[in-house]
């Protein structure tokens, strides 16, 4: 038990990580990109500062990296989810408002939880359900969709809860697929199938035509850190000790962190509504960690 609330701590923190890109991907609309270009740039640069770090690990710790050709042909397809829940929410973002966008993408929470019962043949448990229940109801808040009226296309729709079901199973596979090869590696790996995919959809030449060396700069180093390298990393660390289902609720805290980030840096106005919907996903956020201390401390008064 000692070590299930860091991996609950990596998790969150990945999730957080996360959450911190629909403000950068907001000032990159500003200044004109597309979001082909937006996520060819994210996915491109963390792809290689990550291998980046992967070539000087090795060249200070000496070897080579030895991972079997079934595990690498596995990894490269567990890419695959994450370029497109890239690529279904930025286009969802295109077609409606970022708050609709963003509930759409959490569906996730319980998507997630539906797939881990699917996989291991269980039913959710009863804390499970009430803890999707009150997600989805603080994520209704947060978003502002209760009170907040507008149009809405229906393509847009298809593409959040698209992204919602491709962020699941990216969830369900990373936590799952190879994972006695190591954190580092794994994600590398995987970010080369992501790659591959975001390359097929998105071919790179307007890349080469469009962006200087100051744009990806500005817009591929924090999202490739952010949205490429960090979260990948995190999970592959975390989602195999703790579980999909444990995963699906830490990641939640995304909502939170886009909506502080709205109002503190895109100075957008938050009303009491969403503070009040933000409030109830940190407390759901926080329950499993607090029960994880709670029985990690029981047990250590045990022994002594």
């Amino acid at each position: 038990m000692k070590d299930v609330l860091k991996y609950n701590v990596i998790v969150l923190l990945g999730a957080v990580s996360y959450g911190m890109l629909s403000t950068i991907v907001t000032f990159a609309y500003r200044q004109g990109l597309h979001p082909g270009e937006i996520t060819s740039l994210q996915v491109l640069t963390g792809t290689c500062l990550l291998w980046v770090m992967l070539i000087l690990r090795q060249i200070f710790k000496g070897g080579y990296l030895r991972v079997s050709n079934l595990n690498i042909v596995k990894l490269l397809i567990t890419g695959i989810p994450t370029a497109l829940t890239c690529i279904a929410y930025y286009r969802s973002v295109q077609l409606l408002s970022v708050s609709m966008s963003i509930l759409l993408l959490f569906q996730f929470t319980w998507v997630g939880n539906l797939i881990e019962c699917i996989a291991e043949k269980k039913l959710p448990t009863k804390s499970d359900i009430i803890s999707m229940m009150v997600l989805v109801f603080g994520t209704l808040l947060a978003s502002n969709m209760i009170f907040e009226r507008q149009e809405l296309s229906y393509e847009g729709i298809i593409y959040g809860f698209m992204s919602a079901i491709f962020y699941s199973l990216f969830l369900f596979v990373n936590g799952r697929v190879a994972t006695v090869v190591d954190s580092m590696t794994r994600s590398g790996i995987m970010l080369i199938g992501t790659s591959i995919c975001i390359l097929g959809i998105y071919p790179p030449s307007y890349l080469i035509e469009s962006l200087t060396f100051s744009g990806i700069v500005k817009f591929g180093l924090p999202l490739g850190i952010l949205g490429s390298v960090i979260p990948p990393l995190f999970f592959s660390i975390g989602i195999p000790k703790i579980g999909v289902g444990v995963a699906s609720i830490l990641c939640s805290i995304e909502l939170p962190v886009v909506t502080l980030a709205a109002m503190f840096i895109l100075k957008e106005k938050v009303g009491v509504v969403q503070w009040i919907g933000v409030l109830i996903i940190v407390g759901v956020i926080a329950w499993p960690l607090a029960r994880n201390w709670i029985e990690k401390k029981k047990c250590l008064e045990k022994k002594v």
